[in-house]
């Protein structure tokens, strides 16, 4: 059964980018279950905070109906902060006891796992853990105020015309709008280039003024990420040609026979007596 995901990998010619009054919104196809099938594992219990929060949110969202939900969180979590170690110990106590009985079920459920299973959680959990980690790096950027990408001028053209394109899903608009764009010639086509090259004179301009203002406020390493991958890739390659493997001891040669000598051995063998055979010897006594 086919689920839709990412258009970039179906529609698109390269990765979007942020699209202006268009959500980022794509399909990949992903086919079938996993190659390695595994059991699901127990659920992890909720914290002392949050079986705090479950509790008082309710009464929270009934006693003020026209808060916000963060502000109502938020409320609560400094309601939390506040309370006295007493008070927080019956929600900790039960976490604590969660806690060991969910430790029990996981061992159970590790034990029923094969090598391959095993290895298939080892790398789903990577990559879960290098999407976070980028997704806080994103974050992060975002807050500092680096600029965004340019756009490409297939975005600017579907920016433009995905509302006066009829479909009954977006999927089905960007598909069309993909053909569409296919068919535009050289001179169609000019317009959207343009726009998308001024969108990338601007890219240029803005982060080259977010770099030097990131040096100023002492977060070159958010600009200079490149810069210092080629360094460690340069000192490891130092230190690995540093260590340079001990060489084996060559084994000792043995001694060329000289001319002199093979001259003197020569010598010696014609001088000594033929050794006579045992049948000579007979004829002669």
């Amino acid at each position: 059964m086919l689920r839709l995901r990412s258009l970039a990998a179906v529609v698109l010619p390269r990765p979007m980018f942020s699209w202006p009054q268009v959500s980022c919104m794509a399909v990949r196809l992903i086919s079938g279950p996993s190659a390695v099938p595994s059991p699901t594992p127990p659920k992890r219990p909720l914290t002392s905070f949050f079986r705090f929060l479950a509790e008082q949110r309710p009464q929270k969202t009934l006693q003020y109906p026209e808060m916000k939900q963060t502000e109502i969180i938020k409320n609560i979590s400094e309601q939390w902060r506040k309370m006295s170690d007493v008070h927080k110990e019956r929600y900790q106590e039960s976490a604590k006891a969660d806690m060991q009985k969910y430790q029990d079920e996981y061992q159970r459920f590790l034990s029923r796992l094969s090598p391959e299973q095993i290895k298939a959680r080892k790398d789903a959990n990577k990559k879960k853990r290098t999407r976070r980690l980028a997704r806080m790096r994103k974050k992060e950027l975002t807050a500092l105020g680096k600029p965004k990408r340019p756009s490409v001028p297939f975005n600017i053209f579907m920016a433009d015309n995905f509302k006066r394109v009829t479909g009954s899903s977006q999927p089905e608009k960007l598909i069309r709008l993909r053909d569409e764009w296919s068919g535009l010639d050289d001179m169609q086509k000019q317009k959207y280039q343009q726009l998308a090259e001024d969108d990338r004179v601007r890219y240029t301009r803005e982060m080259a003024a977010w770099r030097e203002q990131m040096r100023e406020e002492g977060r070159g390493d958010l600009v200079d990420v490149r810069a210092a991958r080629r360094k460690l890739t340069a000192t490891k390659r130092a230190a690995t040609k540093g260590k340079a493997k001990p060489k084996a001891k060559a084994k000792p040669k043995p001694a060329a026979k000289t001319e002199d000598k093979l001259a003197t051995s020569r010598a010696i063998k014609k001088s000594l007596p033929l050794k006579k055979s045992s049948s000579q010897t007979e004829r002669e006594l």
